[in-house]
């Protein structure tokens, strides 16, 4: 037992966590244990609860919770810490670790807590990721980087097309499916007409007329070729 804390006793991992809910619906509970009053919506217990009892680095594992509070502290208030043993018997705390830590931005939420022993979490200290996964990640932020510009690049080269296709002066010529295409920027327009100035078949505007049109110029039939 730690000698920076007082322990009333201990109880299982089942006895403690089962007071607390993960449903964001549900009230945290106030439990006696010992009769102390215990507040059951620490982010600690959360985590104990959502992630499991085991650090993510040595796997030791949580096995019990003891009710104590530190020796020094200002309140009277008991809370639970998680405890395990290792190989030798040495009774070890599991905390929660902060995945990206604070320091680096990393949030208080749910998602960014992990069960760590102290041993580890102090050997961890404020950085984020081992070595090689910083340079993993390096390598990735750099090819997110690239993509973003290439994007950025695409959409700009998007834009400038709409831009030069609007203002072309267009040289309409005959497409083989009988449309009238632009050899320049290769926009389609209506049925090509060789006897019309404007290359376009154009229709009598009259509408007595049969609803199937000819054109004035080539007498080609509208809508067909």
């Amino acid at each position: 037992m730690s000698e920076k804390y007082d322990r009333l006793r201990t109880y299982t991992v089942g006895q403690v966590l089962k007071y607390v809910s993960l449903n964001p619906e549900d009230k945290p509970k106030t439990v006696n244990f010992a009769g102390e009053p215990i507040f059951m919506g620490s982010k600690r217990y959360l985590n104990f609860k959502r992630n499991g009892c085991v650090c993510v680095e040595c796997g030791l594992e949580g096995t019990y919770f003891a009710l104590e509070k530190h020796k020094y502290q200002r309140t009277p208030k008991y809370h639970f810490n998680l405890y395990g043993k290792d190989e030798k018997g040495k009774e070890i705390m599991l905390t929660k670790d902060h995945i990206m830590p604070r320091a680096k931005g990393g949030s208080e939420d749910l998602d960014n807590f992990q069960p760590m022993c102290s041993t580890c979490n102090t050997r961890k200290g404020d950085n984020w990721l081992r070595p090689e996964q910083e340079i993993h990640k390096g390598k990735m932020d750099l090819l997110a980087t690239i993509t973003t510009q290439a994007e950025e690049y695409l959409k700009n080269l998007f834009t400038l097309e709409i831009e030069l296709k609007a203002r072309c002066p267009h040289d309409l010529c005959r497409s083989k499916e009988g449309r009238a295409e632009c050899s320049i920027c290769h926009v389609r327009f209506g049925w090509h007409c060789a006897k019309s100035h404007d290359k376009l078949c154009q229709y009598p505007e009259d509408k007595s007329l049969p609803t199937i049109r000819t054109c004035i110029h080539c007498g080609g039939t509208e809508g067909t070729r």
